[in-house]
């Protein structure tokens, strides 16, 4: 609205407020304005009905999703099992794992050259276990715990190989000595 337009608005107003102010409505329209201001509490009570519904609704979603992810969520439970399962297995192979060291180490100390190959394979073996390690931190993946085992038993038996040819050199010189 422009100023002019404004500005005359408020001059006809002023002129006229005497008419204005001796009109009534009819009682017709009190009746309409007394129905609509009923309607209004009926919506209000309408109004509280859909909201209790939504909330409802959605707790009734939410509890739906966590009861679908029911498996999932006790599974993180599962992980701390098996975690706690894995470091046993681990302390079990590393305990078999250092005492065949200990004795390769006392029976390989006359055959420098056995022990330069046996060490390669352990590398291999020993780099292999790190990545499965760090992949399993990430993952927690059972195929992942299973690689971990097998390269835990895999190093047992590289180890028992390992004494088993140090065993036979060490009887095969024992044997040339005696003849």
């Amino acid at each position: 609205m422009t100023r002019d337009m404004q500005d005359k608005l408020e001059k006809f107003v002023k002129t006229n407020k005497d008419k204005f102010d001796k009109l009534t409505p009819r009682d017709s329209i009190w009746e309409r304005i007394k129905t609509d201001l009923d309607t209004s509490s009926e919506n209000h009570i309408k109004m509280i009905f859909w909201r209790a519904a939504a909330i409802a609704l959605f707790v009734l979603s939410v509890g739906l999703t966590f009861y679908a992810n029911r498996d999932s969520i006790f599974s993180q439970g599962n992980a701390v099992v098996e975690d706690d399962e894995f470091m046993t297995t681990e302390q079990y192979y590393s305990s078999i794992i250092s005492e065949r060291q200990d004795m390769i180490k006392a029976i390989a100390t006359s055959y420098p050259d056995v022990e330069t190959d046996f060490e390669s394979d352990w590398d291999v073996l020993d780099q292999n276990y790190k990545q499965l390690k760090n992949e399993y931190k990430q993952n927690k993946s059972e195929e992942v715990l299973h690689a971990l085992i097998q390269n835990l038993q895999a190093r047992v038996n590289l180890l028992n190989k390992q004494m088993e040819v140090l065993r036979e050199m060490k009887n095969e010189d024992e044997n040339q000595v005696q003849i």
